[in-house]
């Protein structure tokens, strides 16, 4: 039994080996895509700010 478990960990070392590469890479796609998303929005909510156009409007409360 000890024989299967030997084998099991050779594969699964050489699984890993493959796989994590592709990992890695897909996890920084997916960073790269998050940070631009929020470059963008923010460059668009500074600019909405100066322009004036991005205060809220509060409701007025009757007196």
């Amino acid at each position: 039994m000890k024989i299967f478990g030997a084998i099991g960990l050779g594969l699964g070392i050489i699984i890993l080996r493959f796989l994590v590469p592709d990992i890695f890479h897909a996890l920084e796609k997916t960073f790269l895509l998050f940070f631009h998303i929020l470059q963008t929005a923010l460059t668009l909510a500074d600019g909405s700010m100066s322009a004036g156009t991005f205060l809220p409007q509060l409701p007025q409360l009757p007196m």
